[in-house]
This record gives structure tokens, sequence and C-alpha cells, in this order.
């Protein structure tokens, strides 16, 4: 039976700080190092010290023993003074002595492992100020030996499906039909209209069925069924059509009942990015609706593979999908998503667009930049520093968001 960090945080609730953000990284460290300890064959006792400490390891406590003292001092918490004997509300050593010894007795190695807990989680954080690749970045951290050998193999055990495993799954996906891409490059020609776009289209009867059923649902917009391809798409107009027919092309890889949620958030940001795309200078406004319909299509090949409940445990455990991801394959749905579009051979703008959606900080895409401000959940670790370099690659004053958040 797994240990129950719940219980954990029960216990010490009343000394943890207030502040959201300091609170959700103790929890990813407190996590983290539980579940290293528990592949180690740690017992609950062990765990407890482990769990505590990763805890309070912001708390100015006095802890004596060797491996406690080092994790006190290495993690940068300050000696505190002799403690009145009288007990003192939020004073840790007069009002917890029994779960204050059991960090006392955490042994060097157990200290060594919740450092590392806490520097991996760091450097997520610090991601947004990074120049290079998440997976390089970390790569630099395990190659300065700042992290232990017990917590480096925990990790390792954490990923549950392999880089080569998702290509497999890439592969399995419904291809976007050559026939939609056609229309869509039609749409961006001026000298073309919808007579040109349903020719592209009729090439593939399944395409236009799909394309007249999608007209037909309401999304967009409410009126009388139409019966056949060039009254679907006549009746929203060519700048919607390409839309139409990007939904209708993309909805196939959504069919199962358990992906309804993700099509609709999708479909959500790409309407979003749209509105994004018209009020920012920067991004071409014809790419938006199709750049927001796929840009987390790098999560229907986790759906396909293991991962899914892997990754589905982490976000339980309070860790964003990105981070979730990146614990279970070591990297995330945006690379994943930019290599299934290389797949069906989508232009590099679009592919860029989508691999740096969740990183507008080290990207000269715009359109990245309006996906991530467009997203109305946060699929990664709140940053305002990513916030701020989204709105100044989009030349506008602020996005939602970043107002929210600054």
């Amino acid at each position: 039976m797994a240990y129950n960090v719940g219980r954990s945080i029960q216990r010490v609730e009343a000394f943890l700080p207030p502040e959201p953000g300091l609170r959700a990284h103790l929890f990813r460290v407190c996590t983290l190092s539980v579940r290293a300890a528990e592949l180690q064959g740690r017992d609950d006792s062990q765990i407890d010290a482990i769990a505590w400490s990763a805890l309070l390891h912001h708390f100015a406590t006095q802890l004596d023993s060797e491996g406690a003292s080092r994790l006190a001092q290495d993690l940068g918490l300050p000696p505190v003074p002799e403690l009145d004997p009288a007990p003192e509300a939020g004073n840790l050593e007069a009002a917890n002595v029994d779960f204050l010894a059991v960090i006392k007795a955490l042994s060097k190695q157990d200290a060594a492992l919740v450092e590392s807990a806490n520097l991996f989680d760091e450097q997520i954080e610090n991601m947004p100020y990074e120049a290079g690749s998440t997976e390089d970045t970390l790569k630099d951290l395990f190659a300065s030996g700042l992290i232990s050998k017990s917590f480096a193999s925990a990790l390792e055990s954490f990923q549950t499906v392999t880089r080569a495993e998702l290509t497999e799954a890439i592969a399995k996906l419904p291809v976007f039909p050559k026939a939609a891409m056609e229309a869509l490059r039609i749409a961006r020609d001026p000298e073309s209209g919808i007579r040109e776009m349903e020719q592209a289209v009729s090439r593939d009867p399944v395409l236009a069925g799909e394309t007249i059923q999608m007209a037909n649902s309401g999304i967009f917009g409410k009126a009388h069924a139409v019966g056949t391809l060039s009254l679907a798409l006549a009746r929203v107009g060519t700048i919607a059509a390409s839309h139409l027919i990007s939904a209708a092309a993309l909805q196939r890889c959504f069919a199962s009942a358990s992906l309804n949620q993700l099509w609709k958030h999708s479909f959500d940001t790409s309407a979003n990015t749209v509105i994004v795309a018209s009020e920012a200078k920067a991004v071409d406004g014809s790419d938006a609706f199709l750049a927001g319909l796929v840009h987390d299509v790098g999560r229907l090949a986790y759906e396909l593979t293991p991962a899914g409940a892997a990754i589905r445990y982490w976000q339980d455990s309070g860790f964003p999908v990105t981070y979730a991801e990146l614990l279970v394959s070591g990297t995330d749905h945006a690379e994943i998503g930019a290599e299934t579009l290389a797949h069906w051979r989508f232009p590099d703008r679009l592919i860029e667009a989508v691999r740096f959606h969740h990183r507008p900080e080290i990207t000269k895409s715009a359109l990245a930049a309006a996906i991530y401000a467009a997203e109305d959940t946060n699929e990664s670790l709140p940053s305002l520093a990513r916030d701020h370099a989204a709105v100044k690659r989009l030349e506008i004053a602020a996005f939602p968001r970043a107002q929210s958040a600054g």
C-alpha cells in the first residue's frame, strides 16, 4: 500500500507557509522524495522522516543529527536560537516533539534524497530563465553531481514509456488528410476561394462527409442543416471554411468518448488563439485557428500508451501535466505534438509553434506565444516571467492570465 502523503501534510499543516506557490513546491518535493523512498524499500518510519523533512525544509528549525544537519545546511536553513521552555504557537520544536525527533534521525542518504528532490523541482521552476531545452538543462543538472544517485535512479524508474514507444504511438494516430492540407493551403491564397477549397476536399469523400457533419453540428453557428459540401462551405465563408475543414479533419483523432474533454479544450483554445491573434501585431491570423486546434495533439500519443494512467497519478498529486509527462517519459506533449505534426507534414511554422507553446520565452514564434496566451488551463508551472515574455513577443499590453498574475 502506497505511503499516504496527505496524512504527513495534515500533521504539519499548521507550520507550512501560506504562500500558494511555496506550498505547492513543498508538496511536490515531498511527493518526489516519498515515491523515490518507496522504490528503494524504505520502511514507514524512514519515509515519515523523509516526508516531514521535505515539507519543512523551508522552516528554520534546528536539526541535530548528521544527516538532518546536512539537510538544513545544504538547503540554506539558518540556525535558530535556543527555544524557550514554554511552548509557543507555531513553535515546531516545542509543539511537535514526536515528529521532530523522527526528522532528527534522518540518515545522510535520506537527507541527500530530499536535497535532490528539492533541487530537481527548483530547476523545473526555473526553466523560464533557461535558454536551453528542458531535457538538456536536466542533463546538465545530473552531470553536475548535485543530484544523488539514488534519486536519479528513482527518476528513471518513474518513466513508464520511452520516446520510441511514443513515436510508435504517433504512427498509430489517424493521419491528417492530404485533402484538408491542400484546402488549407488554398485558403491562404488570395487568388483562390470557396470553389477551389471545395474541389480539394471533394477528393476525399470521407473528409467531405465529416465536413458536412461538422457544419451541421452547431459548433460554427446554428442554421438549417445542409446536405452538400458546397452549401456547408458557402454558408460559413472562406475564412471560417478553413476552420470547418480543420475541425472536421482533426476530430477523427478524438473519436473516443474519453477524449471529449480534450477535444473541447482544443477547440476552445483554437477560438481563443484567433482572438489573441486579432489583437497581436506579430501573429499571422490565418494560422491561429489550426495552431490552437492541434496544440495538444501530442497528448493523444500519450493516451495510446501505458503512460496515461501514470500521468494522471502525478497530476492528482499536484503536478501540472507537462511536469507529469516529464516524469513519466522524459519529454512532454508539446515536443511529441511537434513530432506528430512533422509526421503529418505540417508547415515548419506550425510545428515550431506547437513545440514551444509552453515555452514561448525561448522561441521567436509569435504563434507559440499566442497559443500560450490562449490556453485556459495551467498545463505547466505558473510563471510571470513566461507570461511577460509572451506579451512582449505578441506586442500587446497584456493578456488575461498575465494581468491576473501581476
